[in-house]
């Protein structure tokens, strides 16, 4: 972007700023990464330009670029359980559990429960340690190749508050679990030079019945997405009303 003065003379001390704006390409122009295989960085660059026999003056400053999918505002907004993430699975194909989150749709920042909630069998169940992970997979496409890489962005360890149930007792616990923002996360994307995903794990270490252990994975794929634009109000999420639409599940 040229600014030519209609002026050109001297330039007296002090401070100058000038508001630009360029589109972001959604395949040419990926979010800022970091990776193992390479990363995407990007830079803006001003020059003032002198006249001979002066040298020009030329300043850079990395910048970090989010290219995100943006859902319409308003469109997490909890209003009833149907509009969140479920997933229905069992403990050693005999006792089924329920794993909810607000939605598979996320945000950089954004404070997300996860619930669990055990069902009532003949079996009793106790979560001795569990683990709650969120991890960010990258693929790197260099012509024909690809390169893989994935990284861990939150371990968190939860080895007490479980409950201690008996059998033909039902049981359930919400963890509030908080995302980090750029650059720990990137947002979710798929352009032509880089690729990214996300899931969402729960590792847990069960007791049923006799006094071994058995360890189970839960893993859930989410969209991560970036803050909205300056003057776009976020969604609006009410923990409370979260933990009361789960209390029907």
């Amino acid at each position: 972007m040229d600014l030519s003065s209609s002026k050109p003379g001297t330039v007296l001390a002090g401070e100058y700023a000038c508001t630009f704006e360029f589109p972001i390409h959604p395949q040419k122009m990926p979010s800022s990464s970091i990776g193992t295989h390479g990363s995407v960085t990007y830079k803006v660059r001003a020059t003032l330009h002198r006249g001979f026999p002066s040298t020009n003056v030329v300043r850079e400053q990395i910048v970090w670029v989010m290219n995100s999918r943006l859902p319409p505002p308003g469109k997490l907004l909890l209003d009833s359980p149907v509009n969140m993430k479920q997933l229905n699975a069992k403990f050693l194909d005999k006792v089924p559990y329920i794993c909810v989150i607000p939605s598979d749709v996320l945000f950089l920042g954004q404070q997300v429960p996860i619930t669990i909630k055990v069902q009532a069998t003949e079996h009793r169940v106790q979560v001795v340690r569990a683990t709650i992970q969120l991890r960010e997979y990258t693929t790197l496409i260099i012509e024909s190749d690809r390169k893989h890489d994935s990284k861990g962005i939150l371990n968190i360890e939860l080895n007490d508050g479980w409950p201690l149930t008996e059998a033909h007792q039902s049981w359930k616990r919400s963890i509030v679990v908080p995302f980090p923002g750029a650059p720990q996360l990137t947002p979710t994307l798929k352009s032509t030079i880089i690729e990214k995903s996300h899931k969402l794990r729960l590792i847990m270490t069960v007791k049923m019945d006799s006094n071994s252990t058995n360890e189970h994975k839960v893993e859930i794929p989410i969209i991560i997405t970036g803050p909205r634009p300056p003057g776009e109000p976020y969604p609006m999420f009410d923990l409370a009303r979260y933990l009361d639409a789960v209390s029907f599940i």
